[in-house]
């Protein structure tokens, strides 16, 4: 399995599977968990990704508010400056706490696809010739 590059158009349709949405909450929680995020989210609906969202953005706009600097935070996510600056420059009007949640998730997903590909990946290998 190709991981899907870090962009919406390739992530969102994986979403619709319950398997990857949930790990993909799991992921978030773990990652932010010292700042008490929280998804009580259980299955995917027909938005996942707007789902998402809206459990996650008003909980990133209290973290802003309340003095957690955007650059702890992505950094315990993983997502690079560089991927923040090109989101930053294309969606200008996008209120910062939601692009945040957007690249939060996009990661997210990248990361439990990864691992996803990995595990398939060892677990064809046929190691009984071995």
């Amino acid at each position: 399995m190709l991981i899907p590059g870090f962009n919406e158009q390739e992530l969102s349709p994986h979403l619709v599977k319950s398997d990857i949405f949930m790990a993909c909450i799991q992921q978030t929680e773990k990652d932010l968990h010292a700042y008490g995020i929280q998804i009580p989210l259980q299955l995917p609906g027909t938005m996942p990704l707007r789902e998402l969202l809206h459990e996650l953005t008003p909980q990133l706009h209290r973290l802003l508010e309340h003095g957690t600097h955007l650059q702890e935070i992505l950094y315990r996510v993983d997502v690079s400056e560089s991927i923040l600056q090109k989101a930053l420059a294309a969606c200008q009007d996008m209120p910062l706490e939601e692009l945040l949640g957007r690249l939060i998730i996009l990661r997210e997903l990248q990361k439990v696809l990864t691992r996803q590909s990995f595990s398939s990946n060892n677990a064809s290998n046929d190691w009984d010739d071995v």
